[in-house]
């Protein structure tokens, strides 16, 4: 999917001095080429012409070429190539150009460039998949040449991908007619086409939906999907593979890095100024995400931990995303993209552009103990479910830290999950308090090595609201099924009880979010709320109304209450969660926000004290839930 990407040398500064002081890093320079690009934030530029399923795209020179994909004005496959012009100073894009259309229409395809050539490998054309290979030369005014045929690859098959390492393709698993992939095929580039076709060292699982990347000799292949036959049901999956390419051209042995945070497939990844970044995706559960993450390479191939980017403007799935080379760092862009089988996007988004060189000597402080949070999961949760938090923690000192120790405190609405506490290491943890929220985690270690890279975790779980003190006038106890299909009737029973005779009670029950009515209450639902008026509600007996609805995906009810005459108002404490088919719950379950303020971090150097502190999290974080997706 991405361009030939070149070793990246290491960069050495003529009249720079770096040098580290009590844990801060400071790097001054005469002239200062290339400066990091943070994301920063995403800003639109010119959209595309029309919304597009897509993630085939690459960048060569000044230009992005994306290539076939499926359209929103017919939602099927396209054979236009377009390009637009990079302006390196400001990220902006030209107006959108076609240029030499493909033989036929393709999508789930898998492209990648050399120097000279874009190259297109395999996908559907609507009707049938392919396994044709094709070439097109880049032209110095953003236009291809005529397309060229180089022969069919070994096999037909979509949702597979491609790099480019060392003047040979690499592509990697894909998917046809129920059955996934693992293997992985070289060609060699040649003046006049390629080479044969050779099988090399297969990944350890099959998978399609998935993105492969290149960097110095080695391959990544993040994430992706796995499909059962028998099922007929794809499971997204978090692993990270990655193997060293051999002079000779084999692939060497596949090794597992650290997983994504979580599964997912359909989504995008570049390589980003010495990192892999991973943006957006979905997974079997329509869970569609907006997030950006990324995690350094090591100069082994092998990979630190995962840290959060500024999330995109919205959750994306089969987006194109490329990365450009300027100033000596990187940045992106975004493309298109669904947020549901049938709503595409045409809008464009880029990154923070790389500064411009400039004379002006430069100061960076950075934390020497840099600590981030992560969630899982990411979702609402209900009362009764667990989220793990995992707190990683790296060192970029000149020696060791002393006195290290890591401090959380348990959220609001949560209890701390006994025995869930981890500690790396020779370190030690104790717990301030009983478990429930507002009780700090703290972990100790004596010493740390100056690079050192890990992490701990622990686990809460959300509680159901206390039971007041003051037992209400009325008690109101809901229930439900625990599952349900689609279309089916889903009952709930409200119970009602006080502890005297109460007159003219009212009860309502707010319409689960994506329920449609079928019976209870007075009659249908007035702005969404069904309503049951009971004249006389005896004492010390219970009164059990009745609400009956269907759904196509899962619900959440919570929000009931009851009133009477002279009297207030009382909620109920239930919260009924009936999954329907699999599906997840609305995003904002039923309303209540599990909130992390993050972990802090502090340790001794030379008899200073330093400390900093990471980002918070919460659930829910950033989801949108769709409809189950189609198995392409």
């Amino acid at each position: 999917m991405e361009q030939s990407i070149k070793v990246r040398a290491l960069k050495l500064f003529i009249g720079a001095l770096t040098f580290l002081c009590f844990g801060t890093l400071i790097v001054l320079t005469t002239s200062a080429p290339g400066q990091t690009a943070a994301i920063q934030q995403w800003t639109p530029t010119t959209s595309f012409p029309v919304g597009i399923a897509n993630r085939e795209a690459v960048v060569h020179g000044d230009y992005i070429y994306v290539v076939g994909g499926k359209v929103a004005n017919t939602n099927q496959a396209t054979d236009i190539v377009r390009s637009a012009k990079i302006d390196s100073l400001s990220g902006g894009l030209s107006a959108w150009q076609t240029t030499t259309a493909l033989p036929e229409p393709l999508y789930l395809h898998a492209v990648t460039a050399s120097n000279t050539h874009l190259y297109v490998i395999g996908g559907w054309d609507g009707n049938r998949n392919r396994n044709e290979v094709y070439r097109a030369a880049f032209q110095a005014d953003g236009k291809l040449g005529g397309w060229q045929q180089l022969g069919d690859f070994p096999r037909i098959v979509d949702l597979h991908d491609a790099v480019i390492v060392n003047n040979r393709i690499y592509v990697s698993g894909g998917y046809d007619a129920g059955s996934v992939y693992q293997d992985v095929y070289v060609a060699a580039i040649q003046s006049n086409g390629l080479g044969p076709w050779t099988r090399t060292t297969d990944m350890p699982q099959g998978r399609y939906r998935h993105v492969m990347l290149a960097y110095n000799d080695y391959i990544y292949v993040i994430g992706g999907a796995t499909y059962s036959l028998s099922n007929e049901a794809e499971t997204a999956h978090a692993d990270v593979f990655y193997a060293k390419v051999n002079s000779n051209g084999t692939v060497g042995a596949w090794q597992t890095a650290t997983e994504l945070p979580a599964p997912r497939f359909y989504h995008g990844a570049v390589i980003y100024d010495d990192r892999i970044l991973v943006l957006g995706g979905t997974n079997e559960r329509s869970q569609l995400f907006a997030s950006a993450i990324s995690i350094p390479i090591q100069s082994n191939g092998t990979l630190g931990a995962w840290n959060s980017e500024p999330n995109m403007p919205e959750g994306l799935y089969r987006f194109a995303a490329v990365s450009v080379r300027r100033f000596g760092s990187d940045f992106v862009y975004l493309i298109g993209g669904l947020i549901s089988d049938t709503v595409y996007r045409a809008s464009v988004y880029h990154s923070a552009v790389p500064p411009t060189p400039t004379a002006t000597p430069t100061s960076t402080p950075t934390p020497a103990l840099i600590t981030t949070m992560q969630n899982d999961p990411v979702r609402w949760v209900a009362p009764g479910d667990e989220v793990r938090y995992t707190i990683y923690y790296s060192g970029n000192n000149s020696d060791d830290f002393a006195d290290v120790t890591i401090q959380s405190v348990v959220p609001d609405n949560t209890e701390l999950v006994a025995g869930s506490v981890s500690v790396s290491g020779e370190g030690t943890f104790s717990v301030t308090g009983d478990g429930q929220a507002g009780s700090t985690i703290d972990w100790q270690w004596t010493t740390l090595p100056a690079a050192v890279q890990d992490s701990v975790t622990y686990s809460v779980r959300r509680i159901p609201p206390p039971t007041p003190v003051v037992p209400p006038v009325i008690a109101i106890t809901l229930n439900g099924p625990a599952t349900a299909s689609r279309g089916a009737p889903i009952t709930y029973e409200l119970t009602l009880r006080a502890p005297v005779q109460l007159m003219d009670v009212t009860v309502t029950n707010q319409l689960p979010l994506g329920a449609t009515y079928i019976s209870g209450g007075d009659g249908p639902p007035v702005a969404n709320v069904v309503t049951w008026t009971i004249p006389e509600l005896p004492a010390e007996t219970d009164v059990t109304l009745a609400l009956t609805v269907s759904a196509q995906s899962t619900l959440v009810n919570s929000d009931v209450q009851a009133s009477f005459a002279g009297g207030g108002t009382f909620a109920g404490n239930d919260v009924v969660v009936t999954v329907v088919d699999g599906t997840l719950p609305p995003a904002n379950g039923d309303g209540v926000t599990i909130l992390n303020a993050g972990a802090s971090i502090h340790w001794r150097h030379d008899n200073n004290i330093f400390d900093a502190s990471s980002n918070s999290v919460r659930n829910p974080q950033y989801d949108i839930f769709l409809p189950q997706l189609s198995n392409r």
